[in-house]
């Protein structure tokens, strides 16, 4: 009996965690009739624990949710095991320690914290530091509910069911906003972009034809939102990113008409790239190449354009700066490759590296002419899924 007793407060006392996956397992419900369903029961985070069971039948079927009000208790098999209690006025799935007589909850995923007991003589109540008040009206100390434990353990002919500690769930690897074959998927990207760029000139503006630009590096990051076309399936999806970027353009042209020209461009300017694609993945295996192809848009959301000409006639040299082109979206085409990595049961992760092709006009201000810059962009990109 004494072992017995020992072992309640032992595991009052700790609770061993550790890293585990999310997913469906084999559990159980017990609905409010007493009857008891096994299927499947999904193992997530600690804190959904607390306000929802979500239950499936068996594999294939769809998962249905179920509060604290729905159902009496669920459970994993030879694992967690949860009860709907009422403390105060709100019911809410606690975690059971040690099913007897007298029985020992703790909220979901924290046996460091609150503990709860639930007795005959007690109802199911909140253990506090200082007095605790029964169902009755009565107090109860520290020393009388250690008393009430060991003489439950002791007298009682009803057998103590201690639950395993099944580890929690890693949520940087194991969970994910998305449920597990969901047909949608979000998360983050990030990376950069190498840019080279031309501009087609004429007789009118030689300085664009003329000028060589600097190859830009841009970085580029936002989410992305996947949707697969087959639930069975993850062979084809469609992939649209949304990334935030800013870009300064410079060129140089040194020329010779009636006058030597020399000319410094700048463009400057910040956008929303939005490539959309339609994706194809190959293997089922952890890791898995795919292809992606589509086009682009880049939105503007602010835009800046200079240029500084100096004009040299003989011995004399004459500047002046101009800002009367302004600059417009850019769309093209691009298309990517890449290797998708599963990290634990739900979390993936993909690093690729793509091309773009895109046209970008170049409007002056009174309409006269315009003309195009023509951009082609190689991109090294981290994907995460959330």
């Amino acid at each position: 009996m004494k072992r017995r007793a020992l072992s309640v407060i032992f595991l009052i006392l700790v609770h061993l965690v550790a890293n585990a996956q999310s997913g469906f397992r084999p559990g159980y419900i017990i609905k409010n009739n007493g009857d008891t369903i096994n299927g499947q029961v999904f193992y997530s985070i600690d804190s959904r624990f607390e306000k929802i069971c979500q239950f499936r039948r068996f594999e294939i079927a769809h998962g249905v949710n179920y509060g604290p009000d729905e159902i009496v208790a669920f459970g994993f098999r030879n694992g967690r095991y949860f009860e709907s209690k009422n403390n105060g006025n709100r019911k809410k799935f606690y975690e059971c320690i040690i099913k007897s007589v007298v029985s020992v909850y703790i909220i979901s995923g924290k046996a460091k914290g609150q503990l709860f007991i639930d007795h005959a003589s007690t109802g199911f109540i909140r253990l506090n530091r200082g007095q605790n008040l029964g169902a009755e009206g009565e107090e109860y100390d520290a020393a009388s509910i250690t008393s009430l434990i060991r003489r439950s353990a002791e007298q009682s002919s009803l057998p103590v069911r201690e639950f395993y500690k099944t580890a929690r769930v890693n949520t940087l690897t194991d969970y994910t906003v998305s449920q597990p074959g969901s047909l949608w998927r979000v998360g983050m990207t990030g990376g950069y972009q190498l840019l080279t760029l031309t501009i087609p000139g004429n007789n009118l503006n030689l300085y664009f034809k003329e000028a060589e630009y600097n190859t830009s590096y841009r970085p580029a990051a936002g989410i992305f939102i996947n949707r697969k076309l087959s639930r069975r399936s993850d062979l084809a999806s469609i992939d649209l990113s949304l990334l935030y970027l800013t870009d300064s353009y410079y060129g140089y042209a040194e020329y010779t008409t009636v006058s030597d020209c020399r000319d410094d461009i700048f463009i400057d300017f910040s956008a929303i790239q939005v490539p959309l694609s339609l994706k194809f993945s190959f293997g089922k295996h952890r890791f898995h190449p795919f292809v992606k192809a589509g086009m682009f848009g880049s939105f503007q959301l602010s835009n800046m354009y200079n240029r500084f000409s100096e004009r040299q006639y003989g011995s004399e040299i004459f500047t002046d700066s101009y800002s009367d082109f302004k600059l417009e979206d850019d769309f093209g085409f691009q298309g990517t490759i890449g290797m998708e990595f599963q990290v634990g049961q739900a979390r993936k992760i993909s690093l690729e590296t793509g091309y773009m092709r895109g046209n970008q006009k170049l409007i002056h201000t009174n309409s006269a002419y315009s003309t195009s810059i023509k951009t082609k962009v190689f991109s090294l990109m981290l994907r995460i899924g959330l």
